[in-house]
């Protein structure tokens, strides 16, 4: 876990703390939240980005491709009043590999994103059959990771926007929370 996860969670217990104590804890909690929610969005982005971005630097190496398939995903989703369904397809592919002597098997497709419309995912499994021996990369300070290809990143920009969203209604809670508890105090009897 990163620093800024675990400082933002200790803010936001010591925030719900005092809240409670002041018996204005729901908008507060729920500021918290979604302060604790927008550093953990950014902290799995960036750790996102950093692994594209040293992954530039691993080296290749033949593989055998041991698995490759389409996964479809069904989920129900609330319209409104009614449900739609909604399916998603993800490429699931193992290959196996060694390196100084040591076997390992991996099972990652890209660093990064990829298209993955049924026809984009129909493709890379008949790009990627069973028994086909493909060039990967992998990560020479740490041969356990790989990954077939290096995909797109993520945009920066785009990411912070997701989190800049949770982070400023959780502000704005706690913000006036604390605005609200300061105009409110008790004045002695």
């Amino acid at each position: 876990m990163s620093i800024p996860v675990i400082v933002t969670g200790i803010l936001a217990l010591a925030a719900i703390l005092v809240a409670v104590r002041r018996g204005e804890w729901k908008p507060f909690i729920i500021g918290a939240v979604l302060l604790y929610a927008a550093a953990f969005i950014l902290k799995v982005g960036l750790e996102q980005q950093q692994l594209w971005y040293e992954s530039a630097h691993w080296k290749t190496i033949p593989a055998t491709v041991v698995d490759s398939t389409k996964q479809k995903t069904t989920r129900k989703v609330k319209s409104g009043d009614s449900y739609r369904t909604e399916v998603s397809y993800h490429f699931k592919v193992a290959y196996d590999y060694t390196v100084d002597g040591i076997a390992y098997i991996g099972d990652r497709y890209t660093v990064g994103m990829y298209e993955s419309s049924e026809a984009a995912v129909d493709e890379l499994v008949k790009q990627y059959p069973k028994g086909k021996t493909i060039e990967i990369l992998y990560d020479p300070a740490n041969a356990s990771e790989s990954a077939i290809t290096r995909g797109k990143v993520s945009s920066s920009w785009l990411l912070y926007a997701i989190t800049l969203v949770p982070a400023l209604f959780g502000g704005m809670f706690i913000f006036r929370t604390i605005q609200q508890a300061g105009i409110t105090e008790r004045q002695p009897s």
